[in-house]
């Protein structure tokens, strides 16, 4: 585990689901609001009793995006899945509504990943810059 060597450890929380840049933050670990990824973590390092020695900063984002739940176009004009009558493979998956099944998924943009790897770069640099004046 990076955290019980003498390296210096930067990390990202969960960037997926995201859609909003100003939510973006920088916190130590323990102090991640808002971010399931780094809820799940906080609670794996509690069960296995595995805490890491040293704290470290995080980038992450507190939105909240409601669950879109299943998309119900199915049988609709905006259906997209093919219900074909005839074809080859099992017969008995031809003519099913895959839509049905599909979760509608909240979609993260790329401008969100990107920003959140910026700013994990730009926590780097700082980090060197002020290692750099203390030598």
């Amino acid at each position: 585990m990076a955290c019980q060597t003498k390296a210096k450890l930067f990390s990202s929380m969960g960037a997926a689901l995201k859609l909003d840049p100003t939510k973006i933050q920088v916190a130590e670990f323990w102090k991640v609001k808002g971010d399931p990824l780094a809820r799940a973590l906080r609670n794996r390092f509690k069960r296995d009793k595995q805490f890491p020695k040293r704290k470290f900063q995080c980038v992450f984002s507190d939105e909240l995006l409601e669950n879109k739940g299943h998309n119900a176009t199915c049988g609709t004009e905006m259906c997209m899945c093919p219900k074909a009558k005839s074809g080859p493979g099992d017969p008995n998956l031809l003519n099913h509504e895959w839509c049905s099944s599909k979760a509608q998924i909240n979609g993260t943009l790329s401008h969100i990943t990107a920003i959140f790897g910026f700013m994990l770069a730009g926590l780097v640099i700082l980090d060197i810059q002020t290692f750099l004046e203390r030598n």
